[in-house]
C-alpha cells in the first residue's frame, strides 16, 4: 500500500474502534526500516504501560505513529471525549469489565398457591395477536436486547387491547437511540 488510507469516523463508540484497532495491530505483522517483523517478533514487542492508558487524541496519534497501514482521524463527541480510561472499559460490554453493585435491595416475595398449568402456548390463549406468532431475526446484527424488547412491547400493546392494537413495535428505531447499533450498545 503506497498511500495511507484515511479514515474518518463520526460516532459515539469511536474509542471502542479505536481500541479494537490497536488491539488487532499488536497481533499483526508490521513493517519497520524496510524489515518485515514476523508475527511472533511483532507480538513480542513490549507495549508501553503509558499506551495501554492512551484515549482520544494520544491514542490516535499513539496508532497513526507506530503502524503504516492507515491513518486515524476521529471527530470526537462532547460525551466520549472526557472520559477516563476506566469509564471507557465500563462501556465495552465485557463481564471483565463491570462493577460489582453494592446496593441491591432484597425484596421478600412469597410464592403464589396458584397450580401452574402442565401445558401453555401464549399463540394459543392470545390467537388474535399477530406479534406472538412471529419470531424476528435479528440476522448477525448484535442487538437481543432491542429485538426482545420490541417484540414484548408488540405482545403486551396486543394483549392489553385485547387484539385491537396489532403495531410492530420497530427494533430498529431502539436501535437508532443507541450510537453502536448492531455492535450491542447502550441506550
Amino acid at each position: 500500500m503506497t498511500d495511507n488510507a484515511t479514515i474518518n469516523l463520526d460516532m459515539v463508540c469511536q474509542e471502542r474502534i479505536m481500541i479494537a484497532i490497536f488491539l488487532t495491530l499488536f497481533t499483526a505483522s508490521f513493517v519497520t526500516a524496510n524489515k518485515i517483523m514476523s508475527i511472533a517478533e511483532f507480538k513480542a514487542r513490549p507495549i508501553p504501560e503509558y499506551a495501554k492508558h492512551l484515549t482520544g487524541q494520544a491514542l490516535i496519534d499513539y496508532i497513526n505513529n507506530n503502524q503504516p497501514y492507515f491513518t486515524i482521524s476521529v471527530v470526537l463527541q462532547a460525551n466520549h471525549s472526557s472520559m477516563t480510561y476506566e469509564e471507557f472499559k465500563s462501556r465495552l460490554m465485557d463481564v471483565k469489565y463491570l462493577t460489582k453493585c453494592t446496593n441491591i435491595r432484597k425484596i421478600k416475595e412469597s410464592a403464589s398457591n396458584e397450580k401452574i398449568p402442565d401445558r401453555f402456548d401464549a399463540r394459543e390463549k392470545w390467537r388474535d395477536c399477530e406479534s406472538i406468532r412471529t419470531i424476528r431475526d435479528q440476522a448477525n446484527c448484535g442487538s437481543c436486547w432491542a429485538v426482545s424488547a420490541a417484540s414484548v412491547m408488540s405482545d403486551r400493546l396486543c394483549i392489553r387491547s385485547k387484539g385491537k392494537i396489532q403495531k410492530i413495535v420497530s427494533d430498529a428505531d431502539i436501535l437508532s437511540c443507541c450510537g453502536s447499533f448492531c455492535g450491542n450498545g447502550y441506550v
